[in-house]
């Protein structure tokens, strides 16, 4: 894939992709105004986050029931319920313009300064409308391969897509994997110690939620086990041939609903496509400098047969 990507960017020149480079960020540039221009009277800017702002952990599935896309409808664990409760001390707009600029932290700290051109991908811009937590399990998804404890949000979230710590199952890292789901499960602990009837309704909630007709399809109606199944065997394939950007590649797909602006956490297929680049470019340096070491000391014995 390196290969091809380079062979293209070199069939195209330089001042081409400069070029397409400073069309596709106008084109970002002028996306989330448009966005938000053309849904001011469809629904409410922030949309997915005011579901994190109105938390009442006394009614805290009480908007999710038979209801997968409504405002207000929360289907996280009770643990992440518990620690987004905090976030209703803050007046919405406050909340939600804080909340806002770390989503485009986050955007920036994985793409870099090409964080403009990435907003010409339609589910990003869609993303920072909405307010999910898409770009957040990005970020986790990056810190997870170092730091495992990063995996609890997505596991203690969105659930499904924590499929992607079988990394560390298919590479014998079980350490690593016990870190992730051990401080995901260490945290669900302590929040069933403090409301073990929220854990019911949860999975009251997401029982229910599975069997829920919207009456209308979803963007992906591919059912969840299979997306679960087919994620799995990402996951295996990239293990095995040392891919770290199949991971989100894997997570989306197995999101437990694929709405469009899921798509934004391909993002972190960016950062961990370069690195599994870097660590294929150091890998052949080295290949070629044990190469000509051996080159060189045939040479040698080829030279002290001859003058012996």
């Amino acid at each position: 894939m390196t290969e091809r990507v380079a062979t293209f960017a070199d069939r195209l020149g330089p001042a081409r992709l400069r070029a397409a480079r400073h069309a596709l960020t106008i084109v970002g540039l002028i996306s989330l105004p448009y966005i938000i221009f053309i849904n001011r009277d469809r629904s409410l800017f922030g949309f997915d986050a005011h579901a994190y702002w109105a938390i009442d952990l006394s009614n805290l599935y009480g908007a999710s029931t038979s209801n997968t896309s409504d405002l207000d409808a929360f289907r996280y664990t009770p643990a992440a319920g518990q620690a987004f409760a905090i976030f209703h001390v803050l007046p919405w707009e406050l909340f939600f313009g804080l909340w806002f600029v770390a989503m485009v932290a986050a955007l920036i700290w994985l793409t870099g300064r090409s964080w403009p051109l990435l907003l010409a991908f339609p589910p990003v811009p869609l993303e920072l409308y909405h307010g999910n937590i898409h770009l957040f399990m990005a970020v986790a998804i990056v810190l997870g391969f170092r730091y495992p404890v990063a995996w609890a949000l997505i596991l203690l979230t969105k659930v499904s897509p924590g499929v992607g710590v079988l990394w560390f199952a298919f590479r014998g890292e079980w350490r690593k994997l016990a870190i992730a789901v051990g401080s995901a499960a260490a945290i669900a602990a302590v929040s069933f110690v403090v409301a073990p009837d929220l854990w019911r309704q949860y999975v009251t909630t997401m029982v229910n939620n599975l069997v829920y007709d919207p009456g209308h399809a979803y963007p992906v109606p591919i059912p969840l086990p299979i997306r679960l199944a087919i994620s799995a065997a990402v996951v295996w394939w990239g293990a095995r041939t040392d891919r770290s950007w199949t991971v989100p590649v894997a997570a989306t797909i197995s999101l437990p609903i694929i709405w469009f602006h899921g798509f934004a956490l391909l993002v972190a297929a960016i950062p961990l496509w370069r690195e599994d680049r870097g660590r294929a470019r150091e890998a052949g340096q080295a290949r070629d400098a044990d190469r000509r070491r051996v080159d060189v000391a045939h040479a040698a014995s080829g030279s002290s047969s001859i003058g012996a």
